[in-house]
């Protein structure tokens, strides 16, 4: 187990750096097919993480993980939507402070896979909230299969 885990945290790491700039600069800044791979292996790495984790009776961490992914999904379109008040009103601005590490964290590591879709980064963090929903439902469903 701690090889996959040292292996999840490389892939992210890597797919963090590669997707960062990108991420922050869309849509003046072009995705290329390199943004893509690295995030669909991430992706792919994620899945059979839930996998070795959730048969090994661990999935705690990873479903706290999961959830906080689809939380930081729906925050950073629900920000991007209203951003235009939010500069107006401090305490909204205060808030949406808060989606920018939600942002790094979850999103920008598979934001690669804007390559495909070519969206705004709000709906785009939709799209992988229902990505880290799914990697939720599967962590349930290897955990109830594994009882």
């Amino acid at each position: 187990m701690k090889k996959h885990t040292i292996l999840m945290a490389s892939i992210y790491i890597v797919s963090l750096s590669i997707n960062l700039i990108p991420s922050l600069k869309h849509p003046d800044s072009n995705l290329t097919l390199i943004n893509l791979l690295t995030s669909l292996m991430l992706m792919i790495a994620i899945i059979l993480w839930v996998k070795s984790v959730a048969t090994s009776k661990k999935t705690r961490f990873l479903k706290i993980i999961s959830a906080i992914g689809m939380i930081s999904g729906i925050f950073v379109f629900s920000i991007s939507q209203v951003q235009h008040i939010t500069y107006e009103i401090l305490i909204l601005d205060i808030v949406s402070g808060i989606q920018y590490p939600l942002y790094l964290l979850f999103i920008t590591p598979l934001f690669g896979i804007n390559y495909i879709l070519n969206t705004n980064y709000g709906v785009f963090s939709v799209i992988i909230s229902l990505f880290y929903l799914a990697t939720f439902l599967l962590c349930s469903f290897y955990q109830k299969k594994q009882k």
